[in-house]
């Protein structure tokens, strides 16, 4: 049987625009979290940390962090990372050195997820960089 649950976390609020911060699937023993293109937003959607790529960084895996523990998942459960850079060739290494020291903290730096990291134009002109993700856990 499938369960859907559509959900946000009490982090910051349901979009403005038709699409959920994070749908969970539940097929028979197995869970699978997508989580929306997520960046560096506040409990009332306003945009944080303007042009400040490290915090922007920072603050946007907190978000999909919260998104995670919400649905009962954690960063070891991740499989995939969409990266969206507003510029790739001034942000790609900076990101790669930030995502390996959250990744390092988290435990999974030997085993991290797939990815695949594009430049972007992102919905908001102060935003620098916006990750999608995708996790998947077995239901004991």
């Amino acid at each position: 049987m499938l369960k859907k649950n559509n959900f946000t976390s009490e982090n910051f609020q349901q979009p403005a625009a038709a699409f959920s911060r994070a749908t969970s699937i539940q097929l028979e023993k197995t869970k699978i979290l997508f989580i929306s293109g997520t960046a560096s937003v506040g409990k009332k959607r306003e945009s944080l940390h303007s042009n400040n790529f490290e915090k922007q960084v920072k603050r946007t895996y907190q978000n999909i962090e919260s998104l995670l523990k919400e649905s009962g998942f954690s960063f070891s459960d991740i499989v995939n990372m969409t990266v969206y850079l507003k510029d790739i060739e001034k942000f790609y290494n900076k990101f790669n050195i930030l995502r390996d020291a959250i990744f390092e903290e988290k435990n999974i730096i030997t085993n991290p997820p797939s990815s695949t990291c594009v430049e972007a134009k992102l919905c908001r002109p102060e935003l620098l960089v916006e990750i999608s993700t995708i996790a998947l856990k077995e239901i004991k």
